[in-house]
């Protein structure tokens, strides 16, 4: 016959044991990418949406290219595999559509300090000049 205090007692222990404790995580390694977020990944249990994120590590330091386009499934995706954006050190958006900046609403969340990159981009409200040739002022 089994007893409660037996039954507790091995769930204590089981909950404390690193074999059950451990969440599933995916340490950042030098020269890999791991992808984040998009619509056609191969990344099981991660959820898919339209928009773009991965994480890679070059030359020691945490790179973090584009956040997808939604925080939420941000915050989803890189707590399924165990990612910690605290340890980002640099972001680097590759343009200023929805799809690849959302989820830095959830990184500043996690890491306010964090560096980021964005494009010299219009869209993004910088000033540009277009040049054109002379004899094309019509366009």
């Amino acid at each position: 016959m089994i007893k409660i205090k037996d039954v507790l007692f091995l769930a204590v222990l089981m909950i404390s044991s690193p074999l059950f404790s451990q969440k599933n995580s995916a340490e950042v390694k030098e020269g890999t990418i791991i992808n984040l977020y998009d619509a056609f990944g191969k990344e099981n249990g991660l959820t898919k949406d339209f928009g773009f994120s991965c994480i890679t590590k070059y030359k020691g330091k945490t790179i973090l290219f584009d956040a997808g386009s939604n925080a939420d499934i941000f915050k989803m995706n890189t707590g399924k595999l165990g990612i910690d954006l605290s340890k980002v050190d640099i972001v680097v958006v590759s343009h200023g559509h929805f799809d690849h900046i959302n989820g830095i609403d959830y990184l500043l969340q996690i890491n306010p300090k964090v560096k980021i990159y964005f494009p010299y981009d219009i869209f993004l409200g910088c000033t540009g000049t277009f040049l054109m040739p002379p004899d094309r002022k019509h366009r």
